[in-house]
Parts: C-alpha cells; sequence; structure tokens
C-alpha cells in the first residue's frame, strides 16, 4: 500500500518550495524499486553560476540517491537543502575572496 503524504510533504509541495528557494534552476527526479533520486543546478541564465569557481557543483550539479522507502518529494529536498547550504557557503567564500570586510554584529543590527 503506498503512503499518502500531507500536502505539505508531498511532491508537489515540495516542487513549489524548491523553486520559490531557487528560481532559475532546473531539476530531475527518477524512481526505482531499489532509490528515490533527485539532481539539481542553476540554469545557464543563473547568478548563480558565478559561483562554480567556489564550488563545481553550480556547474555539475547536486544529486541525492535515497534508499527505498523513500519519495521523489524527499530526495527533491535533500538537494534543495544540499544546494542551499553550498551556496551560502560559496557566497561566503566569493566575498572573502572580493575583499569584503566583516562587519560586526553590533554594526549590522541596529539595536
Amino acid at each position: 500500500m503506498t503512503e499518502i503524504l500531507p500536502a505539505e510533504r508531498g511532491l508537489e509541495a515540495m516542487i513549489a518550495r524548491f523553486k520559490q528557494a531557487l528560481p532559475g534552476w532546473w531539476y530531475s527526479l527518477g524512481e526505482c524499486e531499489k532509490s528515490c533520486d533527485a539532481s539539481c543546478g542553476p540554469t545557464r541564465d543563473s547568478d548563480d553560476l558565478a559561483l562554480i569557481p567556489h564550488d563545481e557543483r553550480f556547474n555539475s550539479g547536486f544529486h541525492c540517491d535515497l534508499p527505498q522507502p523513500s519519495t521523489l518529494a524527499e530526495a527533491l529536498d535533500v538537494v534543495r537543502e544540499e544546494a542551499l547550504s553550498a551556496r551560502f557557503i560559496a557566497q561566503r567564500r566569493a566575498s572573502i575572496a572580493n575583499g569584503a570586510r566583516r562587519v560586526s554584529p553590533k554594526k549590522r543590527f541596529k539595536l
């Protein structure tokens, strides 16, 4: 019997979350008796391609293979989280490489 996921955890909801978090990115999904798979990456029109020098996955893509039992929504969520984390780290590396100075927390936020 196939488990019915709540709407907020289903595939359509996860695709909407993915598109909101990573606009201009492609994704692909696949499923077999062994695993649920997802891949994603920035399209050629995405500003995130500038992060390739800081992380090659912005060129080759982010991938996961979740062993069964799993869902396509879970696989897409894993690559979405992986891509968001990598983007945060790569943006920090790019900022440091460009000579950006760190701002103290007190200057960032008016207390």
